[in-house]
């Protein structure tokens, strides 16, 4: 007879179902969110300046496939899954789970620093980031998420789901150490990488007197920013320095909801502010009104006899330097 303890659960009876209803709740209203996202932005993507747009594309994809996977292991335990009958399947769902997470945080990265660069160096940089290179870059992203994927499911490292706590555990058998160095690397990497180089950004455009905020869509794209850098960060700081006990039902809740919104502050701004994608939904809504106009400037690809003309007219000089602002901004 074994005299091992069985644990307990952590919600019992209408509790269980309160906690996946909840769950499920933020799943099907953020998914819904990302899909009228995808709607709104797909216009919008491509190469270039515009590529910041693709990697925000790409990103709700894998941020919906997170809460498909969420819904669907929560869906398992109202169900009655046993996870200790089924450990893989539920390793599967982990794996599922956090290497779009990991994707994700890349892609953040990715993003920041495109915007960075097209800020710095607006009429050299397409020299450098060239449609074949950006290509690559898409094709490496996919690439990390398929190998993540699988090193999750291998004894190197693992996540699996726990019917028990109704949320997401190491396996301890595969280096928790390591996946714990990697949670703080990227927490890290989130509530830091992104706080530097957007206050470099904005010390930048005010170094080249291209922000005044004279007019509404300047206002509106830097609170874009600073609402995702601010949401960042307090997610940082929360994961990283809170003390929370996840054996007790409400630190887990609050734990679970945290990582969850993760996965829509990066949108959220857009779709509130962002008067680009607003016209591209209001074209949709009504697709026999009048073509929409964009709110604000879009880079264009400029040949170096344009760029040549452009440098001999200080009035045309000046127009690209509240361009370069304009697209910068606009891309963020």
């Amino acid at each position: 007879m074994s005299t091992t303890p069985i644990p307990l659960r952590l919600y019992v009876g209408t509790d269980r179902t309160l906690v996946f209803i909840w769950h499920s709740f933020i799943s099907f209203l953020s998914i819904s969110l990302h899909v009228v996202f995808i709607i709104g932005i797909r216009r919008l993507c491509g190469w270039s300046s515009n590529f910041s747009f693709t990697l925000l594309l790409i990103n709700s994809v894998f941020c919906i496939v997170r809460f498909v996977i969420q819904f669907v292991a929560a869906l398992t335990t109202l169900l009655g899954l046993d996870c200790t009958q089924c450990p893989h399947l539920c390793i599967a769902f982990g794996s599922l789970a956090f290497a779009p997470y990991y994707t994700i945080v890349i892609l953040n990265i990715l993003l920041t620093f495109h915007r960075l660069f097209y800020t710095a160096f607006p009429f050299k940089i397409n020299q450098y980031l060239k449609k074949s290179m950006l290509q690559v870059i898409i094709a490496t992203i996919f690439i990390f998420f398929l190998c993540f994927l699988t090193v999750l499911n291998t004894v190197l490292l693992g996540v699996t789901w726990n019917d028990l706590y109704i949320g997401w555990e190491l396996v301890l058998t595969r280096n928790p150490e390591l996946f714990l160095f990697l949670n703080s690397l990227s927490n890290y990497g989130i509530g830091c990488i992104n706080l530097v180089v957007y206050s470099f950004l904005f010390a930048l455009l005010f170094q080249r007197k291209l922000m005044s905020f004279k007019r509404n869509c300047e206002l509106k794209m830097t609170l874009q920013v600073l609402c995702t850098v601010v949401c960042e960060i307090l997610l940082f700081v929360y994961w990283q320095f809170c003390n929370v006990d996840r054996s007790k039902p409400w630190d887990r809740i609050i734990g679970e909801t945290t990582n969850l919104l993760f996965f829509d502050i990066t949108i959220l701004p857009y779709l509130i502010l962002n008067g680009n994608i607003h016209a591209q939904l209001k074209a949709i809504v009504k697709p026999n009104s009048v073509n929409p106009h964009l709110s604000c400037l879009r880079v264009v690809v400029q040949s170096k006899d344009t760029q040549l003309r452009q440098h001999q007219s200080k009035n045309v000089q000046s127009h690209n330097r509240t361009a370069v602002y304009n697209s910068s901004m606009a891309k963020i």
